[in-house]
């Protein structure tokens, strides 16, 4: 429920799947949720639900809306308070000390509002770097062009001679099948041990026998 590694282990024999619930609320657990868009109202409860199931899968929601585990997680501290041996050392957390400040000084809201605007921002940011990202391909798309509208210029292609450049492309690419046909031909004709020319004249001399 507070976020941690799910596992299997942890279904009865013989179920597929384990589910446990929490019912929250306060203006803590808001600001938490607004921080990533998930909508709450202060004086309602939050359902907060992790499922396990046999697979090993798991899967976390707030409010019916499904969530990365880390939400939940983010969300512990407002949903229980774990004491142990150690449980001092959670001041040397800077965020932990973040949080205690912000608390003290009473702008957890103003925080909120403060992480919502930067999210913003950082959206903004990345928008921004893909348009200019696109704006650069496009002028690189349009050096190459104008270099090939040049480099045709200065061919100097004359009326006609388009047609004639794409006949002589065909008969080049058809050259190597043509070499190698007439080859064929010339050995069936006067090479081969069974070539055409040989037979004929062994007939022909054969007949005067």
């Amino acid at each position: 429920m507070l976020g941690a590694r799910a596992s299997a282990e942890l279904i009865r024999t013989g179920e597929e799947a384990a589910r446990v619930e929490a019912l929250v609320g306060g203006a803590a657990i808001c600001a938490a949720l607004d921080r990533h868009g998930l909508p709450c109202d202060a004086g309602e409860d939050v359902v907060l639900r992790r499922e396990v199931f046999s697979s090993g899968k798991s899967r976390a929601s707030v409010n019916g809306l499904i969530v990365p585990a880390a939400i939940l997680k983010e969300l512990a501290p407002h949903v229980a308070s774990i004491q142990g041996q150690h449980e001092s050392q959670s001041l040397l957390d800077s965020e932990a000390q973040e949080d205690f400040l912000d608390g003290f000084a009473q702008l957890r809201s103003e925080r909120g509002e403060l992480t919502t605007r930067f999210a913003a921002l950082r959206a903004v940011e990345q928008q921004l770097a893909l348009l200019r990202r696109d704006r650069r391909e496009l002028e690189r798309r349009r050096e190459m062009l104008e270099y090939q509208l040049r480099e045709i210029d200065s061919a100097g292609f004359g009326a006609g001679e388009e047609e004639a450049l794409r006949q002589e492309k065909a008969l080049l690419a058809n050259a190597g099948r043509l070499s190698e046909l007439s080859t064929g031909a010339y050995a069936l004709l006067y090479e081969d041990e069974q070539a055409v020319l040989a037979q004929i004249g062994w007939s022909i001399a054969r007949s005067r026998n």
